[in-house]
């Protein structure tokens, strides 16, 4: 079965996508010289570097500027976990506990549907 039926998912795209917004994100493990790795990539046009609370670091780019600002902190030897473009969302929630758990089970449901390609979401899992 489906929870959204094809008519109504078209419907409910255009309800939600204003919350997200479409982007690059590439992902780098905590390192030694993250004041280099920020100052590269803002001088290459990134549009948000973030810090997270263990030290990892998050660039956000324009999708036009994705490639070319992956490619060139790449050259110049650092090494990122992930990159990829994707829909951010502009307004997180923290989830713990009994709605996290909730939460997660929908998104699994949704991820195994078959005609589901892509799912995102505003929900930080907290342990």
């Amino acid at each position: 079965t489906h929870c959204i039926s094809s008519a109504a998912s078209d419907v409910y795209k255009r309800q939600v996508s204003f919350l997200f917004k479409h982007c690059g994100s590439i992902f780098f493990a905590p390192i030694d010289d993250s004041e280099a790795l920020m100052d590269q990539a803002i001088n290459l046009g990134a549009d948000d570097v973030i810090i997270n609370d263990d030290k990892s670091i998050e660039i956000i780019t324009l999708p036009k500027d994705f490639t070319k600002i992956n490619e060139e902190l790449e050259k110049s030897g650092f090494k990122k976990e992930l990159a990829e473009l994707t829909m951010k969302a502009e307004n997180e929630i923290n989830l713990k506990g009994d709605d996290a758990l909730r939460m997660q089970k929908i998104l699994d449901i949704l991820e195994d549907l078959d005609d589901v390609q892509e799912v995102y979401t505003n929900a930080n899992f907290e342990v």
